[in-house]
């Protein structure tokens, strides 16, 4: 919240577990820290997406909604990374893969 300027949304009476005056804006980031290490060129150049869970501060399904759909595609980035060049464990990643694949379509995420 600091870190983009933001000020509390509503009072102190709203959000009873926030300290301070308000409730908080809570962020999270989803990045390959790896392959993109923070402050790095590669990093820099990463489009940035902005999911707002709330944006009236009364709806308290869109949180829940933003966190679910990270969750989906987490796991769908986590499947498609199946399977790994490591020959040791090729073959069981290739299992892992179809299986989670074929979750993911039982779920309605297809190609």
């Amino acid at each position: 919240q600091e870190e983009y300027g933001l000020a509390a949304t509503g009072s102190k009476h709203e959000c009873p577990f926030d300290t301070g005056h308000g409730c908080k804006n809570h962020f999270f980031t989803i990045q390959d820290f790896i392959s993109h290490p923070e402050g790095s060129q590669s990093a820099a150049s990463l489009p940035e997406i902005l999911w707002i869970g709330s944006m009236h501060g009364n709806e308290r399904l869109g949180p829940t909604v933003v966190m679910e759909a990270a969750t989906l595609l987490l796991e769908a980035a986590s499947c498609e990374a199946k399977p790994s060049l490591n020959a040791r464990v090729w073959k069981d990643e290739v299992a892992e893969a179809l299986s989670c694949r074929s979750e993911l379509r039982a779920r309605g995420v297809d190609e």
